[in-house]
């Protein structure tokens, strides 16, 4: 049996987050210096208010109705929205960890060129 309530909840968050990316996504690409992430932002926030539609349809049904598709539409779009944030942030993870290796890099150059070592 499913808890009306928490699919409810589940839609209500899904499409405030799903419109929040998607205003920030198109605020990236409009300036153009975040035009990869503003796209990022953007099929997120499509895929969380996909699942928002999936979980309507759901509540839409009567009890003891089968509703596979409607569930099975809804883990797809969470599904690929938690896929994509996910390689999202092991992308800027590396970025972060190579720049801090950089930046270590060129601090104990700086100081052996200044013979404070």
């Amino acid at each position: 049996m499913l808890s009306r309530d928490i699919f409810r909840r589940l839609g209500t968050w899904t499409n405030i987050m799903g419109i929040f990316n998607i205003v920030t996504g198109v605020l990236g690409i409009i300036t153009l210096v975040g035009i990869i992430p503003g796209i990022i932002n953007l099929i997120l926030g499509l895929k969380l208010t996909a699942t928002k539609r999936s979980i309507d349809g759901l509540l839409a049904q009567p009890e003891g109705e089968d509703s596979s598709i409607q569930l099975n539409e809804m883990a797809d779009n969470l599904g690929t929205f938690f896929m994509i944030n996910a390689i999202t942030m092991l992308i800027g993870l590396g970025i972060g960890l190579l720049v801090a290796v950089i930046m270590i890099a060129l601090i104990i150059a700086r100081a052996m060129s200044l013979g404070n070592y």
